[in-house]
């Protein structure tokens, strides 16, 4: 399982790659980022994805992650 994570956070990504590795041995992360910007530029490379599964930290830095997918 390919994922994408969107965390602006350190302690909060570490977390998470921790509990995936613990828990989730078959989840690949392939990309990580902390912004609207890296997740528009993560998803615009081809050479990035597809990912079967994204976790997005909802407020980020530079705003609502809902807001920087329009």
């Amino acid at each position: 399982i390919r994922a994408l994570i969107i965390e602006d956070e350190a302690h909060g990504l570490t977390n998470l790659l921790n509990a995936l590795a613990k828990h989730c041995p078959d989840v690949e992360v392939k990309a990580t980022g902390g912004t609207n910007a890296d997740l528009i530029k993560i998803c615009n490379d081809e050479r990035q994805g597809p990912f079967d599964v994204a976790f997005l930290d909802i407020n980020l830095s530079d705003g609502n992650v809902f807001k920087g997918l329009k």
